[in-house]
């Protein structure tokens, strides 16, 4: 699968977002087995809920406005079926696209995502936004408080070797209010074969989805483990958990298994692949960047693991 990264170089238009054939071309688009992603957290789980509140959604600058008199920021997006040229029947078809990363907050002010993310994306030209998720009723988002956005301040370190050792960590340009900073898994060497997995971000540039039913595939690599989790463009740098302990194991960052969306007539499909064939969803390792995310407060320590 053509790397994920290269769906950055669309640029995105404020107001119209239009596709480009470019675009298109490098969105990665893999079911593993039957389609995992859902639309939000099972209500009841009050620990996804609460992992997912402190993910987010980043966005060009410029498809960002900020309304300081009713203090909404209009967000510019598109529906995902016209950004890509779905077929009707895809999952989500309707509802709007825009965020061209995922990250999740890992600090008071740290963003952890995928080095990709910025390798045609100055630090400048990015916002991240929190709580890009549909409304009461299925209610599209189009606005989100003024207070949800944050610019990027700098980049406090960076790695891209493609498909490899791929992450960011990103400093905001203030301390963020309302979300909690999420744990991460300290110990050395990273998740053991069979960890079941869940994975909290924006598909295809979407409101955020939630993607489980997955595991650890083969985590051998030095710099980064293999997983059956369904993915998509715009879920580079998604926080991957242990959906056991809750501690964030990696951040997605590419997918292998084969080509991106197949064409069935004149619109396109994502691609489907059994379980157990082309495996091929990576994320680099917490442990490569551990060291440089200060640990939490004792009220939630993130190098207490359940036992594997």
């Amino acid at each position: 699968m053509k790397d994920a990264a290269r769906l950055l170089a669309a640029v995105l238009v404020l107001g119209t977002l239009e596709a480009s054939a470019q675009e298109a071309r490098f969105v990665t688009a893999v079911f593993y087995g039957p389609e995992d992603r859902r639309q939000e957290p099972v209500r009841s789980d009050a620990r996804v809920q609460a992992w997912a509140d402190s993910t987010v959604a980043l966005f060009q600058a410029d498809a960002v406005s900020l309304d300081l008199f009713s203090r909404r920021a209009r967000l510019a997006s598109q529906p995902v079926g016209r950004r890509f040229n779905l077929c009707p029947d895809e999952p989500f078809y309707s509802q709007p696209s825009g965020a061209f990363c995922s990250g999740a907050l890992v600090g008071p002010d740290l963003i952890l995502t995928a080095g990709h993310c910025f390798l045609h994306n100055p630090c400048r030209e990015a916002r991240f936004v929190f709580g890009f998720t549909l409304g009461e009723g299925g209610r599209a988002p189009d606005t989100v408080p003024t207070g949800e956005v944050y610019a990027c301040a700098e980049v406090v370190a960076r790695r891209y070797v493609q498909a490899n050792n791929d992450w960011a960590l990103v400093r905001l340009d203030r301390p963020v209010t309302g979300h909690a900073p999420l744990p991460i898994d300290r110990s050395a060497g990273g998740p053991a074969d069979g960890t079941p997995l869940l994975m909290i971000g924006h598909p295809s540039g979407l409101p955020r989805k939630t993607t489980g039913g997955a595991r650890v595939y083969d985590a051998s690599p030095e710099n980064y483990f293999v997983s059956n989790l369904d993915n998509w463009a715009g879920n580079s740098g998604s926080p991957v958990f242990d959906a056991r302990t809750g501690l964030i194991e990696g951040t997605f960052i590419y997918d292998d298994a084969g080509e991106d969306f197949a064409p069935r007539g004149s619109c396109n499909v994502s691609v489907r692949c059994p379980n157990d064939t082309c495996v091929g969803a990576r994320a680099t390792k917490v442990s490569l960047m551990a060291e440089l995310i200060p640990p939490l407060p004792s009220s939630r320590l993130d190098d207490e693991l359940v036992p594997r």
